[in-house]
């Protein structure tokens, strides 16, 4: 599938993820650049769908033109290294049946400002990961991990399987 497309697919993907429905016409989607006869299936195997996901809705709005490097992805990597790093070890205190998301990413997810709602995310991380796991409440972890799910969905799905907010981390979302 061309990268325009699929970048479309996840964005509705992210949208129906998080329960938000828009009533909008869906806006159309900017070209994307990377390689030339690059596909999804193509950057899927080779990095994996999360990376793939955040780099096609990190950067830009959905309706600009977007330039793939591989510093995106490079980037998108690092992160999701960090995240995996602090949160693949159960913290001591099991993690609450309810999850407190950061509310400037479901107005950002509202507004269809992925970009900016990935951004938020970072920011959730980086005010988590200041302290230590004990010291933040568990319903902004919980949350967090909840919205890191919608964007990322494999690494999603296995941290909170490991957290036993969900049954099974092969209950991920199609790629």
């Amino acid at each position: 599938m061309q990268l325009r497309y699929y970048r479309a697919q996840i964005a509705q993907a992210v949208l129906q993820a998080a329960d938000i429905v828009i009533q909008s016409e869906r806006r159309l989607t900017g070209p994307v650049t990377f390689r030339e006869n690059t596909d999804s299936e193509t950057l899927i195997a080779e990095l994996g769908p999360d990376i793939v996901w955040l780099s096609l809705l990190a950067d830009v709005p959905l309706h600009r033109p977007l330039m793939l490097s591989h510093e995106n992805f490079t980037g998108h990597w690092r992160w999701l290294r960090h995240v995996w790093t602090y949160y693949k070890e159960p913290g001591p205190e099991q993690l609450p049946q309810t999850a407190e998301i950061p509310p400037n990413i479901l107005t950002s997810l509202q507004q269809q400002k992925y970009h900016t709602a990935i951004a938020h995310l970072h920011l959730a991380f980086r005010a988590l990961s200041a302290k230590p796991f004990d010291n933040m409440p568990p319903t902004r972890h919980l949350g967090f991990l909840t919205a890191l799910q919608w964007f990322c969905p494999y690494i999603g799905a296995e941290l909170l399987y490991r957290y036993g907010r969900i049954e099974s981390s092969a209950k991920r979302s199609p790629d």
